[in-house]
């Protein structure tokens, strides 16, 4: 069994562990179930997806084509193709 301890801040939030995030899958957009059993509180991941495991589905994100371009050098093809649009009208 893992014990985790967190606290409650002054605005009754609650940070959920890196641990416990890991077992039970919780990304970003999660939603959690908060139930009272007793004298016990249970958090439950609620649902299989989370919102960016759904947004990751919906829009993946293609593989490089090759190594990174210099900042610089993005910065200027972004310049040029801008003026070429506008030459063209």
């Amino acid at each position: 069994m893992i014990q985790v301890h967190t606290k409650v801040t002054d605005q009754e939030q609650v940070f959920v562990p890196a641990t416990i995030c890991s077992l039970l899958g919780i990304t970003p957009g999660a939603v959690l179930q908060w139930t009272r059993e007793g004298d016990h509180v249970v958090l439950r991941r609620v649902g299989s997806r989370s919102t960016l495991e759904v947004h990751k589905a919906l829009f993946p994100v293609p593989e490089p084509v090759g190594p990174a371009m210099p900042h610089a050098e993005l910065k200027q093809g972004i310049r040029q193709r801008i003026r070429r649009r506008q030459a063209t009208g």
